[in-house]
C-alpha cells in the first residue's frame, strides 16, 4: 500500500528526515490521526539499530498509530512486531510498518478513529428556559431570568471547550437547571456520563427527586440518573444486628435503635436520609457501614447489603466476570495455601513471606482478570457502569479499637460456645 494513502505528506517528510538523521536505522514513531484515520502529525520517540528499536508506550495518545521502519525494505511483521501490535490494540491504537523512504506502508493493526464530539448549540440549549420554551409551557409561575440564561450559555460553552469553569450565583438564580440541562444534552448527544457532585446530601436529594425529573420533562429525554452516596450514609445490617444483641450496654438509645431496626426491615435503600428522625452521631456511627469494619464477601448479610445493592453491575457478562474473578481473591480458607507458596518462593528471606503472600494474592486477581477478558464469553468492550470505591486512608484509632472490639467480642462468643459444648 502506498504511504500517501494512510500518512499525510508533511508527516512523511518528517519521518524521512528522522530516519535519515538516525543513519537509516530503525526509528519508532507515534502518529496522531484524524477522523479518516489518516496520520496528520508525527513524533519520533526512540531510535535503535538496523534490526530493532525500543517501543516507548508512554508516548501513547488516543487516538494514535505506532509506526516504525524496516531498513531492509521487507515490511513483513516479525514476532516482536506482532507483540507490539497486540499491545497497541489494547491501547486502542493502530500499528504501521514503513520502509526507509516511507513510500510503502504495511498496516498491521488498523487505527481506531477518534470519537467525534457533538458540541452543544448554546442558543438552542438556552431556549429551553427562555420565554416561549418548554419550561415556560409547563410552569405556571414562569419568569425568564437573564442571569440563569447567561449562566446556562457559559456552562454549555465550557462543555464544548472541555475547559474548567467556575461560576458564582446567588440564591434564586436557578443554578440547577443552568447546569443540569447542558449536562443532560451533552450526555445524550455524546453518549457519555456526566458526574454532578454536590456539597450536601440535602441538595443531592433535591436534585434526584425534583430537579432531575423536571429537567428530563423540559428536554423530553429519558436519561438514566444514578444517585451515589458515601458508604457511611448506609446502615450495615451486620453491625445493626450486633448492636441489637448488645442493647443493654446502650440503654439511653434503645428506643432509637429499635426504630432503626424496624426501618431497616422495609427500607428500599437503607440510606440515613430515609429515616423519619435524626439519630445521634454516636448511635449512627455504630450501625453505619464502614470500610474498616466491612467483611465483604464473608459477611452473612452480603446478599441483602444496601451498599452492595447500590453498586450492582447490570451487564450479565461483567457480572459473571466479577464473580469468577472473586474466586481468586484471598480469604481465610486460601490463606494457608498462599502463605505456603510465599514461603517456597521466599524461603531464604523469611521477612518477605508476609509481603509475598499479599502480592501473590493480588497477582492472582490481576492475572485471572486478564485471562478471563481474553476468553470469548468475556471479550469485547466492557459495559458502562458506575462503581464508587471507598477512600483509601489509614484507619483512625477509634475505628481500629471499635473493629477490634467487634471482632474480638464475636470471636469470644463463638469460642465460648465451643468451649462450653466441649465440657458437657
Amino acid at each position: 500500500m502506498k504511504a500517501e494513502e494512510r500518512i499525510s505528506m508533511p508527516a512523511i517528510i518528517k519521518m524521512r528526515r528522522e530516519i535519515q538523521d538516525a543513519g537509516g536505522n530503525e526509528v519508532f514513531f507515534v502518529g496522531q490521526i484524524n477522523e479518516n484515520c489518516i496520520v496528520t502529525s508525527i513524533k519520533a520517540c526512540s531510535r535503535g539499530d538496523e534490526h530493532s528499536v525500543s517501543v516507548n508506550f508512554f508516548e501513547t495518545r488516543e487516538p494514535c498509530v505506532f509506526i516504525h521502519n524496516h531498513p531492509g525494505g521487507d515490511l513483513t511483521p516479525s514476532g516482536a512486531d506482532m507483540a507490539v501490535a497486540s499491545r497497541a490494540n489494547e491501547n486502542l491504537c493502530g500499528f504501521f510498518i514503513v520502509d526507509n523512504d516511507v513510500k510503502n506502508v504495511y498496516v498491521v493493526m488498523e487505527a481506531v478513529p477518534p470519537k467525534k464530539i457533538q458540541k452543544l448549540d448554546q442558543d438552542q440549549a438556552a431556549s429551553y428556559i427562555q420565554d416561549g420554551g418548554p419550561l415556560s409551557e409547563i410552569s405556571d409561575s414562569f419568569e425568564e431570568r437573564p442571569v440563569q440564561v447567561d449562566l446556562l450559555r457559559q456552562i454549555a460553552g465550557a462543555f464544548n471547550d472541555n475547559s474548567i469553569a467556575a461560576f458564582e450565583a446567588g440564591t434564586g438564580v436557578g443554578k440547577s437547571f443552568a447546569y443540569l440541562i447542558p449536562a443532560m444534552l451533552w450526555a445524550s448527544k455524546n453518549k457519555e456520563r456526566v458526574v454532578v457532585s454536590t456539597g450536601t446530601i440535602n441538595l443531592q436529594q433535591q436534585l434526584n427527586e425534583k430537579d432531575i425529573p423536571a429537567a428530563k420533562k423540559i428536554l423530553g429525554l429519558d436519561i438514566k440518573a444514578v444517585l451515589l452516596k458515601g458508604r457511611n450514609n448506609y446502615v450495615c445490617l451486620r453491625r445493626l444486628e450486633e448492636m441489637k444483641k448488645e442493647r443493654d450496654l446502650f440503654t439511653t438509645e434503645t428506643e432509637a435503635l429499635e426504630q432503626i431496626a424496624e426501618w431497616a426491615k422495609t427500607s428500599p435503600e437503607g440510606s440515613k436520609s430515609e429515616l423519619s428522625f435524626n439519630p445521634s452521631e454516636n448511635l449512627w456511627g455504630r450501625v453505619c457501614s464502614e470500610s474498616d469494619a466491612c467483611m465483604g464477601l464473608h459477611c452473612p448479610y452480603r446478599d441483602s447489603c444496601f451498599v452492595m445493592a447500590s453498586r450492582t453491575i447490570e451487564n450479565e457478562r461483567d457480572r459473571r466476570m466479577t464473580i469468577m474473578t472473586t474466586t481468586f481473591i484471598p480469604c481465610g480458607a486460601k490463606t494457608p495455601f498462599i502463605a505456603m507458596m510465599a514461603g517456597a518462593l521466599f524461603a531464604e528471606h523469611k521477612a518477605l513471606i508476609a509481603v509475598g503472600a499479599y502480592f501473590i494474592g493480588m497477582a492472582a486477581i490481576v492475572c485471572s482478570g486478564i485471562i478471563l477478558k481474553k476468553t470469548k464469553p468475556f471479550a469485547g468492550d466492557p459495559a458502562p457502569f458506575v462503581m464508587e470505591l471507598p477512600a483509601y486512608h489509614w484507619p483512625t484509632l477509634s475505628n481500629v479499637l471499635r473493629s477490634m472490639w467487634e471482632r474480638g467480642w464475636s470471636f469470644i462468643k463463638k469460642a465460648g460456645t465451643v468451649i462450653l459444648l466441649s465440657t458437657i
